[in-house]
């Protein structure tokens, strides 16, 4: 049979074997993609090694909550093998260049949407297909620069958790182009948002566990949100507290900005009586056990709201920095900090029943992580609705 009349009369198996010839499928490997399932969706993870892993972590098992048939999309062979080791019954593909890109696309013509996770400039391999739905799903939800930059635009849609992302990117002042931002909810903080049901202190025998959450340093100067220069102190003075326990969980970037802090774990383990969490246990369940938070500006504020817990805020006076602004500022519902003495302040006021943020925090909660839909399990939903075959 010629290329030509395989294709014209069995196209599905003209494009297997043009998959097959750039190596993207082998016929003898029984995990390679199938292209014989009509797959409709596809989660595509830009991100290589580890950080890779931790975006599927996010959202695999809501995809499959779902009962799509989806694909998840990988740009590098070493983590091709890393992540099959880790989802053994996903269905995954692998490929490095846009035109294997363009290659899996035409073997696979029930596509309908591709879902994001991150930024990351491999995505343009997917984008530029407008016969496509593109949705941006995220990773977090935070005040950082990069919450409302243009380059949203590229996408259909924004799927955030709620109205403050959105404002956000109204603040922002540039103009949308046709992306919609679409309030889903936070699928990923449902189970914490249920623990906020009892009162914070009285949820470890009066006891106080206190959970310290540092980014990492950033690309740019002016988006070094990070405490990690002030980690060392800010730990031992709270450890001098009496009923503190303190556990700290660094970022996995940590070090990439800088160097320096390539080493600050063996620095964090000489300390007496501080638990320092390794950097692959789920942040979930130490948020869980927790009841007392020191953040810098990053997703994990958010995270912490859903336990409605007292978060101490690390955001520091001899420096600029450029934030997304809400229309709910930190202030609000953080117990902001720049020093070691206003935190260890702070925290002996709030721990000593005078917990003056509380209100703000119930409000936080609603406005930022958007507690009906995310009860609701809208984001399931959604992925269910966008992937209806008679959207075609």
């Amino acid at each position: 049979m010629s290329k030509l009349t395989k294709l014209l009369h069995n196209p599905k198996l003209y494009f297997k074997d043009a998959l097959i010839n750039i190596g993207l499928l082998k016929i003898k490997k029984p995990d390679s993609p199938n292209v014989f399932i009509d797959y409709t969706a596809i989660l595509h993870i830009g991100e290589k090694g580890s950080n890779a892993l931790s975006y599927i972590k996010l959202w695999f098992d809501y995809f499959v909550e779902a009962d799509i048939l989806f694909l998840i999309l990988l740009r590098d062979k070493d983590t091709y093998f890393l992540v099959k080791e880790a989802f053994p019954t996903a269905n995954i593909a692998c490929a490095t260049t846009t035109k294997e890109v363009n290659t899996l696309l035409q073997a696979l013509p029930t596509i309908q949407v591709c879902f994001y996770s991150s930024n990351t400039g491999n995505n343009f391999s997917l984008l530029r297909h407008t016969h496509l739905k593109h949705i941006f799903i995220g990773h977090g939800d935070s005040d950082k620069a990069s919450s409302a930059r243009k380059f949203f635009r590229a996408y259909d849609e924004n799927w955030v958790s709620g109205q403050a992302h959105i404002d956000r990117i109204k603040n922002a002042n540039f103009a949308l182009n046709g992306l919609k931002n679409i309030k889903v909810g936070r699928p990923t903080l449902t189970q914490l948002m249920h623990l906020s049901s009892k009162d914070w202190k009285d949820r470890f025998d009066e006891a106080f566990n206190l959970l310290y959450l540092p980014t990492w340093e950033g690309v740019y100067k002016e988006q070094d949100y990070s405490s990690l220069e002030h980690i060392v102190e800010f730990s031992k003075k709270v450890l001098q507290l009496e009923n503190i326990k303190v556990s700290i969980k660094l970022h996995p970037h940590t070090g990439k900005g800088n160097k320096k802090f390539l080493k600050i774990n063996q620095k964090l383990e000489d300390i007496d009586d501080l638990n320092l969490i390794p950097l692959n246990n789920p942040l979930s369940q130490h948020i869980a056990a927790s009841n007392l938070f020191i953040c810098d500006i990053s997703a994990v504020v958010s995270e912490c709201l859903a336990v409605d817990s007292p978060i101490f805020l690390y955001i520091p006076k001899d420096k600029e920095i450029v934030t997304a602004k809400s229309n709910m500022d930190y202030s609000e519902y953080c117990y902001i900090f720049s020093s070691s003495d206003e935190l260890i302040r702070l925290i002996t006021r709030v721990i000593g029943g005078d917990d003056y943020l509380a209100n703000g925090r119930k409000m936080a909660q609603d406005y930022i992580i958007n507690t009906e839909d995310t009860l609701n399990q809208t984001f399931v939903k959604r992925l269910q609705q966008e992937t209806k075959v008679d959207n075609v």
